[in-house]
C-alpha cells in the first residue's frame, strides 16, 4: 500500500479542521467580546530508510533518509487581541478598555470570566447580572476602603425619608410658607387664594368641591372677614378644604401658613382684602430720609409708623431725630444699629452685615411693644471709615443696585441716569455711595462731599448747608455725570465719640424745611398673600427605592453610583475585573465564556483601571475581533490544501489501478 495514501488523508483532516476554525469565526463575527482563533498544524512522524552517517578521511558522510506520514492538528491558538468599542447608548453596556475580564457566577457556584459586558438589573434579587442571568462579582455597598473581591454584587438602595410638601414665596421683604401635615405625595399641589366681593353671607373662606383636584386648590377669601392671625385663618382655610372634599380631609392632611419674621403681619386684626392684596403702600405718615415710599430703592428706606396703640407723644410738624452708629450687632456681625427719636420717644433697630435680601426692619421702643417700619434694600457690607485727624467722617453702603428705572439713592428722594454710554453705568449695574462730612472753616459751609463709584469710574459732588432741595449732579473725570434729587440740609453735623470708641461712627442729619416731619399718608395693611401661587414640592411617603427608580450608573473605575431623593449621589457597590499570567491558556466554554486553566493561571481581581485591566467604558460593548479578511484569505488557502491532498488520493489510486493491471 502506498503510504502517500495516508499522509492525504491526514492532511485533508487538518485542513477540515481548519476550515471548521474559519467558519466558527466567521459565525461569531458579529458576536460581542468574542475572540478568534486559529488552526496550527504539525507533522506527524517519519520512517527512517537509512540513518545519517559520519564522512572520514575516505568518504563523505550521508544524510538520512526518511519519509512523512502526513501532517496533523498541532494546536488552536486564541487570539486575546483587543477589539473597537461599539457605542450602544444602552448605560447598562459596559466595555474594557484594557486586559481585564469581567467575572461571574452560575448558579451552582461556578466562575466563568468574558469581555462581554452587556448587563442588566434583576429587580427581583437586586443582583447585577448579565445576559445570561449570571451574577457579576465584584464589591456590594459602599466600596471605600474595600480591597478588590469575587463576591456577587448586590445592590442595595437606602430607603427614602418621609417629607412633607412645602413651599415658600418671598411677598414683600416676608417669607411666607405652606407646609402640609402629611408626608405624602398627594401633598404636592398648587394653592391660590382670591379675594372675593360674594361669597355666601357668613363664609370667610370657601372652597368648592370644583376648587380641589389632584394638583390644585382654589382658596376663596371674603374680602370683608375679619381674621385675627395666622392661626385663625389656617383654621377657616382647613375647614374650607374639608368641606370641599366632601367633609373628608384632604390627602395631604390639614395645611399651614407661617410668616418669618412673624412681626411683618398681624400687629393687628386683618381684613381679607388686606390678608391678599399686593397694594404696599404707606401705614399712617411717614418720614422721609434720603428715600422714598419704594422700599426696594432705598438705602435705608422710607420710615412708617405703624402698629400705635395710641397716637405718639410728638408734634406732627416736629423735626423727626435719626442717627445711625456703625458697630457689631446680634451674631457680632457689623451692624447699621438705627435710632429715630419723635417727641421723646426713642425707637431702636439693626440692619445686620449680609442682610443681602431686600424687605423690611423694625425699630421697637422699649417697653412698649410699638414700633416703625422701615424699608431697606439689602447689603453684603457694611462699612463706614473714620478719620479723626482730619476732622472728616465717611459713611458707605456698599452693593447698593441701581433700579431699572429712576429711583433712589443714599441723600436722594429720586436718582435719574444721565449719559449711559459715556458713563458706562447701566441698570442693574452696582453702584458705592459715600458720604464725608467736611467741617465748616473760614468762609465755607461745612458740606457733604458725596462719591459714587462704579465700573472703575468715580463720580464726585458737594451738597453745602442750607442748599435748597434739587439735583445733586456727581462729575466723573471723563464729563459723564449721574444726577441725584436730595431735600436739602438746614444742618450738617456729625458727632465724634471719644478716641477708645473709634469703632463707632455716628451721624445724625437734619432736613431742611421740615422735610423730615410727619405726614398724613393713605393707610394700607396689605400682606400680599394672593399675590403668588404656592405650588408645594418634596412631598413624599418616603419608604423602599426600586432599583429601576434610583438612576443607577457604572463609573469608569467600576463605582456603581445611584441617585438618592434624600443623600444625592450614593455609591452602592463595585464591579471588579481580573487578569491572568497567561490569557491565552483560558479555556472557551461557550456563550462568551472562559474558564481558567492551570495553565492561564490564578484569576487576580483587580479594580477597574489598575494593573493593566482598563477602564471601564459606559454605553459600549466590545465587538469581535474576527477579521474577515483574514478569515476569507485563510479559507481559500485551506480549501486548496484539501484540494491538494485530494489530488494524492486520486494519483495514489491511479499508481495502485496500474499496478493490478500488472496482472492482466
Amino acid at each position: 500500500m502506498l503510504r502517500s495514501l495516508y499522509s492525504a488523508v491526514s492532511g485533508m483532516k487538518a485542513h477540515q479542521t481548519k476550515l471548521d476554525v474559519i467558519g466558527n469565526n466567521i459565525a461569531n463575527v458579529n458576536t460581542y467580546g468574542f475572540k478568534s482563533s486559529r488552526a496550527r498544524f504539525q507533522d506527524v512522524f517519519y520512517q527512517t530508510l537509512q540513518s545519517a552517517a559520519g564522512g572520514d578521511n575516505n568518504k563523505g558522510g550521508t544524510n538520512a533518509s526518511q519519509v512523512g506520514y502526513g501532517s496533523q492538528l498541532g494546536g488552536i491558538d486564541l487570539d486575546m487581541s483587543r477589539s473597537a468599542l461599539q457605542s450602544t447608548g444602552r448605560p447598562m453596556d459596559v466595555a474594557i478598555t484594557g486586559e481585564g475580564f469581567f467575572q461571574v457566577m452560575d448558579a451552582d457556584g461556578n466562575i466563568f470570566y468574558t469581555r462581554a459586558g452587556n448587563l442588566m438589573l434583576d429587580s427581583n434579587s437586586g443582583n447585577l447580572v448579565d445576559s445570561n442571568g449570571y451574577t457579576v462579582l465584584g464589591v456590594s455597598g459602599d466600596p471605600l476602603g474595600k480591597a478588590p473581591s469575587s463576591d456577587k454584587i448586590h445592590l442595595n438602595i437606602p430607603t427614602k425619608s418621609s417629607g412633607l410638601a412645602s413651599k415658600t414665596l418671598n411677598i414683600n421683604g416676608t417669607q411666607f410658607t405652606i407646609t402640609s401635615e402629611k408626608a405624602t405625595t398627594d401633598a404636592n399641589v398648587s394653592i391660590t387664594f382670591k379675594a372675593e366681593d360674594n361669597l355666601p353671607s357668613g363664609s370667610d373662606i370657601v372652597v368648592n368641591s370644583s376648587d380641589i383636584n389632584d394638583s390644585s386648590i382654589t382658596v376663596h377669601v371674603n374680602k370683608n372677614a375679619i381674621f385675627t392671625s395666622l392661626s385663625d385663618f389656617n383654621s377657616k382655610m382647613n375647614s374650607a378644604i374639608t368641606r370641599g372634599c366632601g367633609g373628608k380631609a384632604h390627602p395631604g392632611g390639614n395645611f399651614t401658613i407661617t410668616a418669618t419674621p412673624a412681626e411683618n403681619v398681624f400687629q393687628k386684626p386683618l381684613t381679607g382684602a388686606e390678608l391678599l392684596g399686593d397694594h404696599f403702600g404707606i401705614n399712617e405718615g411717614t418720614f422721609e430720609f434720603a428715600t422714598s415710599t419704594d422700599a426696594a430703592d432705598g438705602i435705608f428706606g422710607g420710615l412708617k409708623f405703624s402698629g400705635m396703640s395710641t397716637s405718639p407723644a410728638f408734634d406732627a410738624a416736629g423735626p423727626v431725630d435719626f442717627k445711625s452708629e456703625l458697630k457689631p450687632g446680634t451674631g457680632g456681625k457689623m451692624a447699621w444699629v438705627v435710632t429715630a427719636t419723635v417727641g421723646g420717644r426713642e425707637f431702636v433697630g439693626e440692619i445686620n452685615e449680609n442682610t443681602t435680601t431686600a424687605g423690611k426692619m423694625w425699630l421697637k421702643e422699649a417697653g412698649t411693644g410699638q414700633y416703625i417700619e422701615m424699608s431697606h434694600p439689602g447689603y453684603t457690607a457694611i462699612t463706614s471709615s473714620f478719620n479723626g485727624g482730619s476732622g472728616n467722617t465717611a459713611q458707605s453702603f456698599h452693593n447698593v443696585t441701581m433700579p431699572a428705572a429712576a429711583g433712589t439713592g443714599f441723600f436722594n428722594k429720586s436718582m435719574s441716569l444721565k449719559d449711559y454710554g459715556t458713563s458706562g453705568i447701566n441698570p442693574g449695574d452696582n453702584i458705592e455711595y459715600s458720604a464725608v462730612k467736611i467741617p465748616a472753616s473760614a468762609g465755607n459751609k461745612a458740606k457733604w462731599h458725596v462719591t459714587a463709584v462704579s465700573g472703575g469710574k468715580t463720580y464726585s459732588g458737594d451738597i453745602s448747608e442750607g442748599d435748597a432741595a434739587g439735583d445733586l449732579v456727581l462729575t466723573e473725570e471723563g464729563g459723564a455725570t449721574l444726577t441725584i434729587d436730595h431735600k436739602g440740609y438746614s444742618d450738617i453735623n456729625t458727632a465724634f465719640l471719644n478716641a477708645d470708641e473709634a469703632d463707632k461712627t455716628y451721624a445724625s442729619f437734619i432736613p431742611k424745611d421740615n422735610a423730615g416731619t410727619i405726614t398724613a399718608a393713605t393707610q394700607s395693611n396689605d400682606v400680599g398673600l394672593g399675590s403668588g401661587t404656592f405650588t408645594l414640592e418634596n412631598g413624599t411617603e418616603g419608604g423602599a427605592i426600586s432599583l429601576s427608580g434610583a438612576s443607577i450608573a457604572i463609573l469608569g473605575n467600576g463605582i456603581i453610583e445611584a441617585t438618592h431623593p434624600d443623600k444625592g449621589k450614593i455609591q452602592i457597590g463595585r464591579i471588579d475585573l481580573v487578569t491572568f499570567e497567561n490569557p491565552y491558556g483560558l479555556e472557551e466554554n461557550g456563550n462568551s465564556y472562559f474558564r481558567a486553566t492551570s495553565n492561564s493561571g490564578e484569576a487576580k481581581a483587580c479594580q477597574a483601571g489598575e494593573d493593566g485591566t482598563g477602564a471601564l467604558k459606559t454605553s459600549s460593548l466590545e465587538m469581535s475581533n474576527v477579521d474577515i479578511s483574514t478569515e476569507f484569505s485563510d479559507m481559500i488557502v485551506t480549501q486548496r490544501g484539501f484540494q491538494a491532498n485530494s489530488r494524492i488520493i486520486t494519483v495514489s489510486d491511479s499508481i495502485l489501478e496500474e499496478l493490478v493491471n500488472l496482472k492482466r
